[in-house]
């Protein structure tokens, strides 16, 4: 088999599991142009340092959600973006910053590098560039506490690529000693230089963390920072506190990313459930204070659900599911030589989702190529599952324990 035929296999099999990879969004695309055009505006925007309105995509299972995040993160990536792709839950609550920083840290990822990014990234960062001045520059320039402005001093003293990657992995929730970065700045007579009396308690430091390190990826020629959130709805299961904090953070994300420079643009993915669990909350008068964007969270995170780069995803028309099968078959010809008959679907059948669609399509096909003589009869049944075991309800009662006793920004 050539590189070729194997590429195409694996695109196969991966549509035939339902799994989004990039051999398959890079031949497909998808068929939501609109969410196609926003982002690209938006990516636009944020290689000029614009501000960017945060996108919300929302699909229930089976519209293509899953495919579309992919694209969105691949054409991220061949635009010269940092992108991050997370999973909402209790390993990776929204409620909890300093959680969501280390996970969107070691998720981050652009194309054509391997390994650790910020090491990669750092080889080619010159102390003596004006991207580095303006990064040294710019916790001061936007309000930040002195030791962030203390760290990219030493970064830029220091020479040992160990003791720099240290201080780059501050950013990313590994916390620099204190007292250390007093001798170290003594060392070299510049402690007088930064007000470090007053260290910031670890609570506070998950957000100005996710800004310095965007601005080290500006630094380092990225176009920008992307981060998607994906399964929103999954707070649903949250108790009433852990979702206001994660509706106070969903805000500040959004203020980010309108923010001019902030380099960093985030996209949330969920099902309809949220916004209802949302609506639900306010008509409770849960989260009736503000938060850092001057509203409620709760009415923050309908304003967002409800914006100009809100999209709710819908099946594909008929002729965007025939131009779909069309370039799924010319895929399924690459991989096994054959070329697979068009399907027509009976008008009778009822339309359920794309990823079954598609798995009906290749199933068809394997038995034409398997057993050409033989006329198959496809039957799909709806599968029907069993809330009590979702993950997420089982540890609800340990989720609550494990939020007792925090503060209202709960690190």
């Amino acid at each position: 088999m050539t590189p070729a035929e194997v590429a195409s296999r694996r695109a196969v099999e991966a549509l035939r599991a339902g799994v989004p990879s990039r051999a398959v969004v890079e031949r497909l695309g998808t068929t939501h142009g609109d969410v196609e055009h926003a982002f690209s505006v938006a990516l636009d925007a944020l290689a000029q340092g614009e501000p960017t309105e945060p996108i919300v995509v929302t699909g229930n299972f089976g519209t293509g959600k899953s495919h579309l995040l992919e694209f969105t993160r691949y054409e991220a990536q061949k635009r010269g973006c940092v992108t991050s792709a997370v999973t909402v839950g209790p390993e990776t609550p929204l409620s909890r910053p300093g959680v969501v920083l280390e996970a969107i840290s070691e998720a981050a990822e652009i194309r054509g590098m391997e390994g650790d990014l910020r090491r990669s990234l750092s080889a080619s960062l010159r102390t003596d560039s004006d991207r580095f001045a303006d990064l040294r520059l710019w916790p001061r320039n936007n309000s930040l506490h002195d030791r962030f402005a203390a760290l990219l001093h030493l970064y830029e003293e220091w020479q040992d690529d160990e003791d720099r990657q240290r201080i780059l992995a501050d950013l990313t929730g590994k916390t620099f000693p204190a007292g250390e970065l007093k001798k170290r700045l003594r060392e070299i007579r510049q402690l007088a230089g930064y007000d470090l009396r007053k260290a910031p308690h670890k609570v506070t430091l998950p957000h100005p963390r996710i800004l310095v390190q965007s601005q080290f990826y500006r630094a380092c020629k990225c176009s920008g920072w992307v981060i998607f959130f994906d399964e929103l709805e999954r707070l649903r299961s949250f108790n009433v506190k852990q979702r206001m904090l994660a509706y106070s953070e969903i805000a500040w994300w959004a203020q980010v990313a309108r923010t001019p420079g902030s380099g960093i643009l985030p996209v949330f993915a969920t099902t309809g459930a949220l916004a209802d669990t949302v609506r639900t909350d306010l008509g409770k008068g849960y989260g009736s204070g503000s938060d850092s964007a001057g509203a409620s969270p709760v009415r923050s995170v309908i304003a967002l659900l409800d914006g100009s780069s809100s999209f709710i995803l819908s099946p594909p028309t008929p002729e965007q599911s025939a131009e779909l099968q069309y370039k799924v078959r010319d895929l399924y010809r690459e991989a096994f030589g054959e070329a697979p008959e068009t399907i027509v679907r009976n008008p009778a059948e009822v339309y359920t989702d794309l990823r079954r669609e598609i798995r009906q399509w290749i199933t068809r096909w394997d038995l034409q190529r398997l057993y050409p003589d033989y006329t198959p009869e496809i039957q799909a049944d709806e599968l029907e599952m069993d809330s009590s075991e979702v993950p997420d309800e089982m540890i609800r009662e340990e989720q609550d324990n494990d939020m007792e006793g925090e503060t209202d920004m709960a690190y």
